[in-house]
């Protein structure tokens, strides 16, 4: 490997320009999505139906594409949310730590979506810090992330919505696949075409230190402001759930809520359980996972979207 002197720029300084890319996307978007909210309002396309259950539309005689609501707010959802925190943490080792390559290097490695490189993306995966598994440098690393993302809305608020109110938040729906389906790779060792992060959850298969350590790490930061939407999806062996056995799982599920979590999902399935229903679908035509919000059955849903249950932590 080619060992590197210098990043050529200072850690701190690459992720104020991170957040500087992101504070652009996010301005852009929302014009974009207020301007069509105008347009629909100009041309008579007002959603009607949710507007008449509105009291203050009513009142107002205006609908919610005209403002007759008395709270009008966005909700920003961040997809990939633990993949970027361990992205940067690979960056962080990787390049400033470990001083392995260059910035652009380790960039030109991520471009080739790690062709040639499989080392170095184990040595990601099992080497470097991950979030999830109550490791104090990668919690701080989760917090500063999802503070200077709040601090985004604070400084923008009347540039952006005119005093509406932005809500960000992590709820990711299938969002999370079909993203990371389009995407190449990333530095957190994830390869090209593979899901993101889901919800507000670890990276699939990066929380190591069992349950406790995981909500212990989402729950290092305040949530409260992320009303858009903070589910953690846990997978967890059958055995743990078993008559007699349930109390490990309500004092982990007590603990995440007096911590400040603010929705759990729980998939009660084993992985053995979920290949079998990859390649006999037939005979698992019953069986329902939790996703990302919403319940399905597993027999149904895209290839990406089962492969990342499945890579899930079973803990």
């Amino acid at each position: 490997m080619v060992e590197a002197a210098s990043s050529g720029i200072e850690f701190e300084t690459l992720k104020s320009q991170y957040i500087s890319s992101i504070k652009e996307h996010i301005v852009n978007e929302s014009l974009r999505y207020i301007m069509r909210m105008l347009e629909a309002s100009r041309n008579g396309y007002e959603p009607m139906r949710v507007s008449c259950l509105i009291d203050d539309c009513l009142m107002n005689g205006k609908s919610i594409y005209e403002g007759g609501e008395r709270y009008c707010f966005l909700q920003p959802i961040l997809v990939g949310f633990a993949t970027a925190v361990d992205s940067l943490l690979a960056i962080k080792q990787i390049v400033y730590a470990d001083k392995r390559f260059e910035l652009h290097e380790f960039l030109k490695i991520i471009r080739n979506n790690y062709e040639g490189q499989e080392l170095i993306r184990q040595h990601i995966i099992h080497k470097c810090p991950h979030y999830g598994n109550d490791d104090e440098v990668a919690d701080l690393e989760a917090s500063w992330l999802a503070n200077a993302i709040l601090n985004i809305f604070k400084d923008n608020k009347s540039k952006l919505l005119a005093g509406n109110i932005m809500m960000p938040g992590t709820f990711t729906y299938v969002s999370h696949a079909s993203m990371g389906a389009r995407a190449g790779a990333s530095f957190d060792g994830r390869k090209a075409a593979v899901s993101y992060s889901d919800g507000c959850s670890p990276v699939q298969g990066r929380d190591t230190h069992g349950p406790t350590s995981m909500i212990l790490s989402l729950t290092s930061w305040d949530q409260s402001a992320f009303l858009g939407g903070m589910v953690v999806n846990v997978k967890l062996a059958p055995s743990h759930l078993q008559e007699g056995k349930t109390e490990g799982f309500i004092k982990i599920l007590r603990a995440f809520l007096q911590r400040g979590g603010i929705e759990m999902q729980v998939n009660v399935v084993n992985r053995q359980t979920l290949l079998s229903a990859r390649e006999h679908p037939e005979n698992h035509r019953d069986l329902l996972v939790r996703i990302g919000g919403f319940s399905d059955y597993f027999v149904r849903l895209s290839d990406a979207l089962q492969l990342e249950i499945i890579e899930r932590t079973e803990h």
